[in-house]
């Protein structure tokens, strides 16, 4: 069995093998009964080493590989409850249709021996089918019902604003492979100063980022990746704890609840790469819980926040019933959101309807939406900060979107995208009214007023 060909944060792979679940639960019961084994034998290293003598690094080292072993253990569970449950459902259900089968033949035998007539025996046979396929059909239904998942999408869009989160999707190519293969630290300064009275230090907070074993992508996060979390982050903040690639594209395009809504082959793709990413993408935060604790930055109950390495998004891929529709690729969130955290304790957060994503006539390539995406926050960072200069500039636009070097054409549809965009805007009462600027002879960005 070829366990290295397994992502245990991503059963699709199976799923295009045709894996059955019971093939799928006995595949990550072995890989789990693999991963324990292992974790024995790093405990029995790590006892060796300690009464050989062992350095504290050598130690320390042992005992991170340890944790990598849980924490693939700690992935592995839930797809495992969630296999189990289903199998369990099957028995059930099996053993409830021959319960059926075999009280139904009863009950044809004896009441056949009372027809008297074959046109009144052919009657009640009908009867009695039609009875039968009903029952079958509600035990059915009650039986899906218990992998059944209710979504409401948020009509609310959350996009974290933070000086991290800007940080970390405007990394330069060079940059980001330097960070996720190690050889560099990103360091956010902070100023000293006072909080609430209190003396504050001026302290530095470091991250560091990895990619999970076996992901090969090294392109940078981009404004489009920022777009998917915001989406995930406000489908989380609504109390959904399960999302789907559907869901996710209603809400970029702004079309939240709409039917017959559906992603391309090609929008669907940048979707799930954008999840995939920010899956395999691990974050060492552990360094923002000594930091906030100097500026004094707690939860909403006053409790001090406390960070660990983790990915930017801590989900999995599973199945599930959603809304009354079994559907696969159903993507579950199984802690809270870190990033999101960090942001909400600086008040960095942003929120506007998902109505004004919504622009009439307009392709929604994942390189638009995240144009449109940073457009509207931009514009509620000048409305929150009145001393900015309310103009969005094409040349700002283009740089976010990673388009410096792409052509006049493409860079003249951008700047027609933009302009629809804040026609929409306008029709949306979200800024009163815009101008477009023009700089030696060429358009530089687009004024508005709010």
């Amino acid at each position: 069995m070829d366990f290295e060909s397994i992502n245990s944060a991503n059963l699709e792979l199976m799923d295009s093998k045709n894996f059955t679940f019971e093939d799928k639960l006995e595949l990550f019961n072995l890989k789990k009964s693999e991963l324990y084994l292992k974790l024995n034998e790093i405990h029995d290293r790590l006892q060796t080493a300690r009464k050989n003598g062992a350095s504290k690094e050598e130690s320390l080292a042992i005992v991170n590989e340890g944790r990598k072993i849980s924490d693939e253990i700690d992935a592995i569970t839930p797809i495992i409850q969630i296999l189990e449950k289903k199998r369990k459902t099957q028995e059930y259900e099996e053993m409830r249709a021959k319960r059926r089968e075999e009280e139904e033949l009863k009950r044809k035998a004896d009441e056949a021996a009372k027809l008297e007539k074959q046109a009144r025996e052919k009657e009640f046979w009908l009867n009695i089918e039609s009875k039968m396929n009903n029952r079958i059909a509600n035990v059915a239904d009650k039986i899906l019902d218990i992998l059944k998942v209710q979504i409401v999408p948020s009509t609310e869009c959350v996009e974290m604003n933070d000086k991290f989160i800007k940080i970390l999707f405007n990394y330069s190519e060079k940059d980001f492979e330097a960070l996720i293969g190690g050889k560099a630290d990103k360091i956010i300064e902070k100023k000293a100063g006072t909080h609430k009275g209190k003396k504050k230090e001026a302290i530095k907070s470091p991250y560091k980022l990895k990619n999970a074993t076996g992901y090969e992508d090294t392109t940078p996060l981009d404004e489009f990746d920022r777009a998917v979390l915001g989406v995930i982050a406000s489908e989380y903040l609504a109390g959904n704890r399960y999302t789907t690639v559907n869901i996710i594209f209603r809400a970029l395009i702004g079309k939240v609840g709409e039917v017959g809504i559906y992603p391309n082959k090609n929008q669907k793709e940048s979707i799930i790469q954008a999840v995939i990413k920010l899956m395999a993408c691990i974050g060492d935060f552990s360094g923002f819980s000594e930091s906030f604790s100097k500026m004094h930055y707690t939860d909403k109950k006053g409790n001090e926040l406390k960070f660990r390495s983790a990915s930017l998004l801590s989900a999995v891929i599973v199945d599930a019933k959603i809304n009354g529709q079994v559907m696969d690729g159903v993507i579950y969130f199984k802690n809270d959101l870190q990033l999101f955290i960090i942001a909400d304790a600086k008040s960095q957060i942003i929120r506007y309807n998902h109505e004004l994503l919504n622009v009439p006539n307009q392709n929604n390539t994942p390189r638009i939406i995240a144009i449109k995406k940073y457009v509207i926050r931009r514009i509620c960072e000048i409305k929150l900060h009145k001393q900015l200069v309310p103009t969005i500039t094409f040349n700002d636009v283009f740089k976010k979107a990673r388009m410096e070097n792409s052509t006049r054409d493409t860079k003249r549809d951008a700047r027609n995208n933009i302009i629809k965009l804040f026609e929409h805007l306008k029709e949306q009462n979200f800024i009163t009214d815009f101008e477009i600027v023009q700089r030696k002879n060429s358009f530089s960005g687009v004024k508005f007023s709010y």
